[in-house]
């Protein structure tokens, strides 16, 4: 009789084997970054959770077909980042490009390629990892160039825009936005404190950065006091004005200009 007997080293193996591919998929559908991978041919053969959030395309939709036809990215046609890792057969350096959704959406990606072989160095195909960077690319467009340094106290000017933003939360209204913003002009740095507070009424105005001066809108909260006086005192030493605008009831921007190297100077030289 033959003896029907199993190699027990061989079944090791494939449980391993098994074992790390069941790993390997919960590792990859589990990150919060869009993987999928190709054959040789340059046909997905898989497609995490996060590319099918990404794009819209569920994995069904997108196994067998040319990835091309699927991200449609902005350097498919020029210098395709995956036939690259392919060709070269090494990982390629970050790429940041743009791929169009299943509805026609163009998004900005942040994408990282690299040949897939086995442990013999057989090319398998290639893996693309890449991230939605719509947000980053909004942040940087509103934050488009850098302010020039200019000449002041740093202690003082740190004293002038924490009192304008403890101000605007003294003052906010419950879950009111506070907003900080800069811009540049021929001879200012200008910088503006916006809050969605209980605002000052038209007849205070003038008197607010007066010392000792308290509005009558303050809700049982401390006054503006010496805070506004020593903001005022501060920013015209550096050369500079400090302006408010404000509506009762909706809120004030209160906006700090100070002059750019060389006008302070020459406003020093004047007195």
């Amino acid at each position: 009789m033959e003896r029907n007997e199993k190699d027990p080293l061989k079944n090791k193996r494939k449980d391993k084997i098994f074992d790390d591919v069941v790993f390997y998929s919960f590792i990859i559908d589990s990150l919060p970054v869009g993987i999928f991978t190709v054959n040789p041919e340059m046909k997905v053969t898989s497609f995490n959770p996060w590319a099918e959030k990404i794009t819209g395309y569920a994995e069904k939709e997108v196994l067998g077909r040319y990835c091309g036809q699927i991200l449609q990215g902005g350097m498919c046609k020029l210098n395709c980042p995956l036939k690259t890792a392919i060709d070269r057969q090494h990982p390629v350096v970050r790429l940041d490009t743009t791929i169009r959704t299943k509805y026609g959406q163009t998004i900005p990606v942040r994408m990282n390629t690299a040949a897939l072989l086995d442990k013999s160095g057989t090319l398998m195909g290639a893996v693309e990892a890449f991230q939605d960077i719509s947000r980053l690319k909004a942040l940087e467009r509103e934050n488009d160039t850098e302010l020039p340094v200019i000449r002041g106290d740093t202690t003082q000017l740190r004293r002038v825009f924490t009192n304008l933003l403890d101000n605007a939360i003294k003052f906010s209204k419950k879950k009111g936005t506070i907003t900080l913003s800069t811009l540049e002009t021929p001879e200012d740095i200008v910088v503006k404190v916006k809050d969605e507070g209980i605002g000052i009424s038209p007849d205070e105005l003038p008197y607010i950065f007066d010392t000792f001066h308290r509005g009558r809108n303050t809700e049982n909260k401390e006054g503006f006091g010496l805070g506004l006086a020593s903001v005022k005192a501060i920013v015209e030493g550096h050369g500079g004005r400090v302006l408010v605008e404000s509506r009762l009831g909706e809120g004030s921007i209160f906006t700090v200009m100070l002059p750019k190297e060389g006008r302070h100077d020459k406003a020093k030289q004047m007195r």
